[in-house]
C-alpha cells in the first residue's frame, strides 16, 4: 500500500481559503481559531482585541440588562467564556483541514462540496441574524429600551457572535458526519470488487478495498479527535448557559398563562425557547447520525463476512468490525456527558424538575 502520510498543503490551503470569509467574520467577533499566520506582534494585538470585545460587552450587558433582563446575562457568560478559551487554547482547526484534505482525496470529494458548505454557513447565519434582529427590534419597541439603546445594541454583539460560532461548530461536526457517510457509500459500492480506486496527482491508484477503508475510518476518527477538546469546551459552555435560559423561559410561559405577565410577551418567549433548543440539541442530532452511519458500516461488513470465502479477506473484515466497536464515534464531553439523542430528553427532564421547584418556591398556583 502506498504511503498515506504525505500532506497536501496546496489543497488544504485551498480549503482554508474557501472558509476564509467565515473565519474572518469569527475573528471580528472575537473567536480566534489561529488559522491566520500573523507576526508575533499582531498575534498579541489580536488577543488584546478579543479581550477588549469581552470587556465592552461586559460593560454594556451589566449597564443595560442586568437589572431588567437576567436572560441577557447568560449569552454574555457563554460568549466571554468561549472567547477566553480560544485565546488560551491552541486551536487545531488548521491541522483539521490539512488532514481532511488527504481524506477527501481518497474519498473523491471535490471543491464544490466546500463551496456548498460555505454557502450553507452564511445562509444559516443570515437566517439566525434576521431572527435575532426581529427579536431585538420587537423587544425594544415593547419595552421602550431607547434610554439605553446604544448599550443594549452593543450587548447584542455577544448574541450575534454566538450565532456565527454555533453555526461554525455545527459545520465542523457535520463535516465529519459527511465523511462517514461517504465512506459507507464507498464501502458498499461494487461489492464484488476487492480493490479501491482513487485519483491522486492525476494518477489512478489501486488499493486493497477493506484495508484502505479501515485506514479511512481510522483517519476520520483521528480528525475528529483533533477538534474534540475545543468542541467539548464549546458544547459544555452552551449547555451550562442554555439550560437556565430554557428554565426561565418555560417559567415565563406559565406566568403569561396565569396573567402575571402581558400576553404580548409570549412571542418573545417562544422565539427564545425555539432558538435555545435548536442550539442545544443540534450537536446531539448530528452525533447521533455518526452512530447511525457506523451501524450501517457494520451491517455492510457483516454481509461481506458472510459472503467472502477467502480467509485473509475475512480477517481484514473482522479487524474492521472490531475497530468500529473500539472507536464507535460515541461522543462524550470529557468522558462524562454523552452527546446523543438521549441528551435532549435529559435536558427536558432537568428543566421540568427545576420549573416545578421554582413553582413551589414562588407559590405560582397559590
Amino acid at each position: 500500500m502506498r504511503s498515506k502520510n504525505v500532506i497536501q498543503p496546496q489543497f488544504s490551503q485551498n480549503i482554508l481559503r474557501l472558509y476564509k470569509p467565515v473565519l474572518i467574520l469569527l475573528l471580528i467577533f472575537g473567536f480566534n481559531f489561529k488559522v491566520f499566520k500573523f507576526k508575533p506582534i499582531f498575534i498579541n494585538i489580536t488577543k488584546l482585541y478579543c479581550f477588549f470585545l469581552v470587556l465592552i460587552t461586559s460593560y454594556s450587558t451589566l449597564t443595560c440588562c442586568f437589572d431588567q433582563e437576567i436572560l441577557q446575562v447568560w449569552p454574555f457568560i457563554e460568549y466571554s467564556s468561549s472567547v477566553i478559551i480560544l485565546i488560551f487554547y491552541d486551536s487545531k482547526v488548521t491541522k483539521f483541514f490539512e488532514n481532511l484534505s488527504i481524506i477527501d482525496t481518497y474519498l473523491r470529494i471535490n471543491k464544490r462540496h466546500y463551496q456548498s458548505n460555505k454557502n450553507k454557513t452564511f445562509l444559516y447565519t443570515t437566517l439566525l441574524w434576521l431572527e435575532r434582529c426581529l427579536y431585538t427590534g420587537l423587544y425594544c419597541i415593547s419595552y421602550s429600551c431607547y434610554g439605553e439603546l446604544f448599550y443594549y445594541l452593543i450587548s447584542q454583539l455577544s448574541l450575534l457572535a454566538l450565532d456565527v460560532n454555533r453555526v461554525w461548530r455545527f459545520i465542523l461536526l457535520d463535516t465529519v458526519r459527511y465523511r462517514l457517510k461517504l465512506l459507507r457509500l464507498r464501502l458498499g459500492e461494487m461489492k464484488r470488487c476487492d480493490f479501491y480506486l482513487y485519483v491522486k496527482d492525476r494518477k489512478t491508484i489501486k488499493e486493497d478495498k477493506m484495508r484502505f477503508c479501515l485506514y479511512l475510518y481510522k483517519s476520520i476518527a483521528d480528525v475528529l479527535d483533533l477538534i474534540t477538546p475545543e468542541l467539548n469546551a464549546s458544547i459544555f459552555v452552551s449547555i451550562i448557559c442554555g439550560v437556565p435560559k430554557l428554565i426561565i423561559n418555560i417559567y415565563h410561559i406559565l406566568l403569561i398563562i396565569e396573567d402575571h405577565e402581558p400576553v404580548e410577551t409570549v412571542g418573545f418567549v417562544i422565539m427564545q425557547i425555539v432558538q435555545v433548543s435548536f442550539f442545544l440539541f443540534s450537536p446531539s442530532i448530528v452525533v447521533e447520525l455518526y452512530s447511525s452511519e457506523v451501524e450501517k458500516i457494520r451491517l455492510i461488513l457483516m454481509h461481506e463476512l458472510i459472503d467472502v470465502k477467502d480467509a485473509s479477506a475475512k480477517e481484514d473484515i473482522q479487524l474492521f468490525l472490531q475497530y468500529t466497536h473500539i472507536r464507535a464515534f460515541q461522543y462524550r464531553i470529557w468522558r462524562c456527558i454523552p452527546i446523543n439523542i438521549g441528551l435532549p430528553i435529559e435536558i427536558i427532564n432537568l428543566c421540568t424538575s427545576y420549573v416545578i421547584v421554582i413553582i413551589n418556591f414562588t407559590h405560582l398556583y397559590g
